[in-house]
């Protein structure tokens, strides 16, 4: 019997898909046993022909399994299987690529524990994040290998995505809303198996700043509930002394990310040994004008703390007396690629407590601290501005208790900070639990990594979980490392071939793992038992879900399975036709209130309107009222008035004029008109378009001849009829004020439809005018960046010149320094000449020889009188007076500084000195003065 190729391929997919599918399409897979194949099946399969095959006998002998290839453990093999995995949303979309001893660990692990690759998927599926968000992307980068573990890939994802299906949560499902997420950074770790390349731990959710994003500081299912409307307690997330200090303190406003910011103020070389210098002086506290004024401090549970605040708190640990050997063991420095003025790094630190803590002495106690991430922010000058740490990435590792920074450092110590001012309230309650249970369970507080050997995964959590099983291959410490089993040495490749071989029978499987199985399966009931594994996501323990529900599942009679599947078909309908009518009265809800919205809105602009008309009519009657008061003020004092002859305007009574029929085809007609002292023609007006007929009106100078019966224009070019009957110009007119028969716009009628476009069209111009900012903001960064390049350049060259001016000045400063201590040595000289060989006491003339003597008065001879005459080169100052201060004020001559005869006051004199003319005096700065 021969069979062609693809009913023997239906066949085989037939067979191979009837051991996962259950009787029931609505069945999940992983909820049904799996059967053993009856012998009709196997006698099917055991007569298809291989197709591929040559001999019947030879292709029914079971071939021996190949041996699969080696898996590349290196960095970029690894990084390339962290991406595939998260291209699967984390391995949801494709469980494959998890281990059967697959754990995941997420921020309330220490409250709640880790959950199993089961519980995992379960949950994944319950809460499909996917189908809420389409768009979701994480945006993952700055991909790092753990430098303990090099099977351990570290990444930052910043997910974003807009909120367009339903967000199941354990109490509630949320409509969409159109909001876009955008989380704070978050930290994800992976490790996988050095031979099976699977990913056997995940740690996700962990977030590294709270201030950044619109999610209140959360990732994951809390972030999307955020997003959604309904984000979780304050309690349930941050330590009650926290909340109770936000409470009564002030709000804290969240980061945007930086949208026109794309290169950093520095290379990354420097950035990142900027981020050394601050670590190299203890956070700043060595140097705090490596901090900005403007600084502030922010981890995962304190702050923002100002500079002030921060330097006080870290000096007063003492963190550096309490463990001198203490390692922070700083590493992976890269630059953020969405905030370039920011630099991350990761923190393992390690120390000994051998000196003073918190008033307590040494210990000798270890601290090894869990893998943390922390980040500096810097300005344009290259000062931090922004500092963040404590961020943990995951808490099974180290002796902390999961606690990061300072906290986890006294955690690990032995002296650890109130539980209310370090962690939240379910966490506190968790561990007060299973301190109380210790003695039975002989469990650590700190131990919650419970391993099942057979099954190599993670025991349900105590919210489902009743019984704890004591496993040997839990480590009984104080630490947090989640110890893997090993997988099983006989694993085997599958067989490449189309015959089936009849597997052997499965052991049976206890009765306990059945059970936990079985209550994985989704379904819409709210005492679900996996969402009773999430109950640290809004709400905690609800009525029903607990203990009892489980016991009373127990005591029912078990039903058949037809009778099962019928019921979970009809909740999952009518929890299908409740979500409908939930979502469509919250629809028709919106509807409504849209509708009020519009009328309300419709209804302010008609009482604008209103208000409008009533504005003019009161400023048409103002303009009345000062046409009286003109008319009055032009008025001649004394004059008789004619009240005969007064006008009080025009009278409701009184007959409306018809155009004329002897006027032109659309010209108007003016009737009891009379002409105004200025030209003007006032009248009633009929028959133009501008005005009602009666309406009395006042044109504008007429330029030619005015007389019944014709047609005048005036000089703004407008042409009336003045009818045969004219009237009487009155004095005064204490009615309505005539109106000036110039053109008059059409009012503008309130239309919704045009209101509508020129809101879209405002919205547009304010679209095209933030784009022009954004680009105008571009343009003056590059143009700050060559403006602050040339000022730098300015700013050497005006450095490097007033170097030489300032070399240039001291070198002429010598050199006239060194000409007058010539100057001074020359007239000693010559003044030690004349001195040589006089007598002491004898009159030295320095007159030349040739100068005649002076006649005597009396006839009687000549009387000799020496003068003495200043030396060469030495300034004079005659009329000379000594001040208190020991200087001299005088009038100079023979300076080369001065003009002669110029007042001058000298320095103080050298003292030991006579002030006498005819001497040379010095003064304490050297310079000399001849006396006259």
């Amino acid at each position: 019997m021969k069979f062609s190729i693809s009913a023997v391929s239906a066949a085989f997919l037939l067979a191979k898909c009837s051991a996962f599918i259950s009787p029931s399409s609505n069945t999940l897979a992983s909820t049904t046993p799996k059967r053993s194949k009856t012998d009709l099946e196997v006698a099917f399969l055991d007569q298809l022909p291989n197709p591929f095959g040559g001999n019947k006998d030879t292709e029914m002998v079971p071939r021996p399994p190949s041996t699969p290839p080696p898996v590349s453990n290196e960095p970029e093999a690894l990084f390339s299987r962290a991406r595939a995995i998260l291209a699967t949303d984390l391995g949801l979309t494709d469980p494959s690529f998890l281990a059967e001893d697959f754990v995941w660990v997420g921020p309330d692990v220490v409250s709640n524990g880790a959950l199993s690759k089961e519980e995992y998927i379960a949950a994944g599926k319950f809460f499909n994040l996917r189908g809420a968000f389409p768009d979701l992307d994480y945006r993952a980068h700055d991909f790092r290998l753990d430098p303990d573990d090099p099977l351990t890939v570290r990444f930052t994802a910043r997910t974003v995505g807009t909120m367009r299906g339903e967000l199941r949560l354990r109490s509630e499902t949320l409509p969409p809303n159109g909001v876009r997420m955008v989380c704070p950074p978050e930290g994800i770790s992976m490790t996988f198996d050095g031979q099976s390349g699977k990913l056997v731990k995940l740690c996700s959710g962990f977030t590294m700043d709270r201030l950044v994003g619109n999610t209140g500081g959360l990732c994951g299912v809390m972030a999307a509930a955020t997003v959604a409307g309904s984000p979780p307690s304050e309690w349930e997330i941050y330590p009650p002394a926290a909340v109770v200090s936000r409470f009564f303190g002030r709000s804290i406003k969240q980061i945007k990310e930086p949208e026109d910011v794309f290169l950093a103020p520095f290379p990354e070389s420097v950035m990142i040994q900027l981020a050394k210098g601050v670590l190299a002086s203890e956070l700043g506290t060595r140097d705090p004008d490596l901090l900005s004024e403007d600084f502030t401090f922010c981890g995962p549970i304190v702050g923002p703390l100002k500079k002030k605040a921060f330097l006080e708190a870290f000096s007063n640990f003492k963190i550096k007396e309490a463990l001198p050997d203490l390692q922070e063991n700083y590493s992976n420095f890269r630059v953020d690629p969405y905030d370039p003025y920011r630099v991350w790094y990761d923190v393992k630190a390690t120390g000994t407590r051998t000196g003073p803590l918190a008033g307590q002495e040494g210990n000798g106690a270890k601290y090894i601290g869990p893998p943390e991430v922390a980040s500096m922010t810097f300005d344009d000058n290259g000062i931090c501005t922004r500092l963040t740490a404590g961020a943990v990435m995951d808490p099974t590792y180290g002796n902390t208790g999961g606690l990061g920074g300072v906290f986890g450092i006294f955690y690990a110590t032995g002296v650890p900070l109130p539980a209310l001012s370090a962690r939240p309230f379910p966490q506190i309650i968790a561990r007060v639990q299973k301190s109380v249970l210790s003695p039975i369970t002989q469990k650590d507080v700190d131990d919650f990594s419970d391993f099942a050997k057979e099954t190599g995964s993670v025991s349900t959590p105590p919210l489902v979980q009743n019984k704890v099983v004591d496993s040997p291959d839990v480590e009984d410490n104080k630490t947090f490392v989640v110890k893997k089993a090993s997988p099983p040495k006989d694993r085997v490749a599958a067989s490449k071939t189309f015959v089936v071989p009849k597997p052997p029978d499965a052991p049976p499987a206890p009765e306990k793992l059945i059970k936990q199985r079985e209550t994985l399966t989704i379904s819409e009931n709210p005492n679900d038992p996996v969402t009773d594994a999430f109950s640290s996501i809004f709400g905690g323990l609800m009525a029903g879900s607990s203990e009892s529900t489980q016991d009373e599942v127990q005591k029912q009679p078990k039903e058949s399975k037809e009778s099962t599947v019928a019921k979970q078909k009809a909740a999952l309908r009518a929890a299908a036709e409740e979500r409908k009518k939930v979502a469509a009265e919250k629809q028709a809800a919106l509807a409504a209130k849209k509708k009020a919205a519009e009328e309300k809105r419709l209804a302010a602009i008609a009482k604008n309107q209103e208000k409008k008309k009533d504005l003019e009519k009161k400023r048409e009657a103002a303009a009345a009222a000062q046409g009286a008061k003109e008319s009055l003020a032009k008025a001649k004092k004394g004059a008789t008035i004619s009240l005969g002859f007064l006008s009080f305007g025009t009278k409701e009574d009184d007959e409306i004029p018809k155009p004329s029929s002897k006027a032109p085809r659309g010209v108007p007609t003016l009737s009891k008109w009379y002409q105004n002292s200025d030209g003007s023609v006032t009248g009633q007006i009929a028959g133009s378009n501008n005005f009602k007929d009666g309406e009395l009106i006042t044109t504008s100078p007429i330029k030619t001849q005015t007389e019944s019966g014709v047609v005048v224009q005036s000089v703004s070019g407008s042409k009336y009829y003045l009818d045969e009957n004219p009237g009487s110009a009155p004095l005064f007119n204490f009615g309505s004020k005539p109106k000036l028969a110039e053109p008059v716009p059409p009012k503008a009628t309130s239309n919704v439809v045009a209101s509508s476009k020129q809101a879209v069209e405002a919205r547009k111009a304010a679209e095209e005018a933030k784009k022009a900012k954004l680009e105008a903001a571009k343009r003056a960064q590059n143009e700050a960046m060559e403006k602050m390049k040339a000022d730098l350049e300015a700013k050497k060259l005006e450095a490097k010149q007033k170097r030489e001016a300032k070399l240039a000045a001291t070198k002429k400063k010598r050199e006239v320094a060194a000409s007058e201590k010539k100057v001074n040595s020359n007239v000693d000289s010559k003044a030690a000449a004349l001195l040589v060989g006089k007598k002491r006491g004898s009159t030295i003339s320095l007159r030349p020889k040739s100068e005649a003597k002076p006649a005597s008065i009396f006839g009687l001879g000549s009387s000799t009188k020496t003068t003495v005459s200043a030396p060469k080169g030495i300034p004079v100052i005659s009329n000379f007076k000594q001040n208190r201060d020991g200087s001299l004020t005088g009038f100079i001559s023979g300076s080369n500084s001065f003009k002669d005869g110029e007042k001058v006051t000298t320095s103080k004199l050298a003292p030991g000195q006579t002030v006498t003319p005819g001497k040379v005096v010095s003064t304490v700065s050297n310079s000399k003065y001849f006396l006259k």
